[in-house]
């Protein structure tokens, strides 16, 4: 029975922890078996029901302590349903744009704020748990209303949003607002790191504002771009650094 609940909006959700399963999996095969024949909804069209059926899945996660990625399930399922090799990429971006979608929906719907909502689901790494941990966090903690903060963040995401980070040479920090924000940084993505790893979302979206000064004595008094490379590009890697304890919240542009 508890397999195919919800059945409408506002149904009851599946209560054992065998329903909860049955029911995802389920839901899952229809969506991703529908999306591989080209039958996505468009507009109000949905003859197979497939948004009642995400927002199902979500609800469940939601009203769960389950933190778990969807996106090895949707895996699993495509090779169930020997969807060909090179078109799983693809269906993969597809079925997991349509889940964000909903959950978008659904923060909506409890009044987040539009940016708030946007800031989150630009981190496409998130499971459905983080994702709610971290919507309540945000709205206990507004960062979002923090103009020195975004400012800040802002600053550096433009500098590095395409470098990967592969480690800061400290032997090459010349300047002592650079050691200074090396050594600040160090620290606050290691509590950022094990914040997320004990689920602990308020201490995650707090650590960014306590980056904030030391970021600003580093912009006032270095040059990144300088015009020896091995220092421009270790400079690179330590504004990386510093941006990494936002990047595991989200895309700081979002709040432009």
């Amino acid at each position: 029975f508890e397999q195919y609940l919800p059945r409408f909006a506002g149904d009851v959700l599946p209560q054992t922890e065998a329903g909860k399963v049955l029911s995802i999996i389920d839901k899952v095969d229809n969506i991703v078996a529908t999306f591989s024949r080209g039958l996505i909804p468009t507009g109000s069209q949905d003859p197979y029901a497939l948004r009642r059926q995400t927002i199902g899945i979500l609800n469940i996660l939601l009203g769960s302590e389950w933190n778990i990625s969807l996106r090895p399930i949707f895996k699993a399922s495509m090779e169930l349903l020997n969807v060909p090799t090179e078109k799983q990429d693809e269906l993969l971006g597809q079925v997991e744009e349509f889940f964000t979608l909903r959950l978008k929906n659904i923060f909506l719907d409890r009044e987040v704020p539009h940016h708030v909502i946007d800031l989150l689901l630009s981190n496409n790494e998130l499971s459905v748990a983080d994702a709610e941990g971290l919507v309540n966090a945000l709205l206990a903690n507004r960062i979002d209303e923090n103009v020195e903060l975004v400012q800040a963040y802002t600053r550096m995401y433009n500098l590095v949003k395409d470098v990967e980070y592969t480690g800061v040479n400290s032997d090459l920090l010349k300047e002592d607002a650079e050691k200074e924000l090396f050594e600040a940084a160090s620290k606050a993505s290691e509590a950022s790191s094990a914040a997320w790893e004990a689920g602990d979302y308020d201490a995650v979206v707090a650590v960014p504002a306590t980056l904030v000064p030391a970021i600003n004595k580093f912009f006032e008094d270095v040059m990144v771009m300088d015009k020896d490379e091995a220092i421009k590009a270790n400079r690179l890697q330590l504004v990386r650094l510093a941006y990494s304890v936002m990047a595991i919240i989200g895309d700081i542009s979002a709040l432009k």
